[in-house]
């Protein structure tokens, strides 16, 4: 899958909730947070994120610190989700090679959306497999 075509799906699952579905994620990530997840919201997502990425990378293949940088935003801009202190990230060594990466993959890595390699790395650089994908997708909306 490639960076644009994985934004797209992000995209399109959060304008498929419904007002009921969007509650209940709300209610799931965020006790007391009494935003929905408007229209707007995803919009501003879609233009931030696509500042963030030239056409040429659009078309690249979505590795996962790509990836985890996408869905940060979303966490943060959309869900109004706050950042976690780092406790297990800390200890990814490759985590520390991006630094425009960093928090976004440990955010992710923390609340269990993307999962590391290994004890000891992330794979910031391994591409994310359908499954991968999938399961990241499902995570974030869950």
């Amino acid at each position: 899958m490639t960076v644009e075509a994985f934004i797209d799906l992000i995209v399109e699952r959060a304008e498929a909730l419904s007002a009921s579905d969007a509650m209940a994620l709300k209610e799931s990530v965020s006790a007391g947070n009494d935003r929905l997840i408007q229209a707007e919201k995803i919009t501003d997502f879609w233009k931030q994120v696509n500042s963030f990425f030239s056409g040429e990378m659009m078309t690249q293949p979505l590795y996962k610190k790509t990836a985890a940088r996408i869905i940060h935003i979303f966490m943060k801009d959309v869900l109004d989700l706050p950042d976690l202190d780092w406790q297990g990230a800390a200890n990814l060594r490759d985590i520390y090679e991006c630094r425009v990466c960093a928090n976004a993959i440990a955010q992710v890595y923390e609340r269990g959306i993307i999962p590391s390699r290994d004890n000891e790395a992330f794979g910031i650089n391994d591409e994310m497999s359908d499954e991968l994908i999938a399961d990241a997708i499902n995570k974030l909306f869950a």
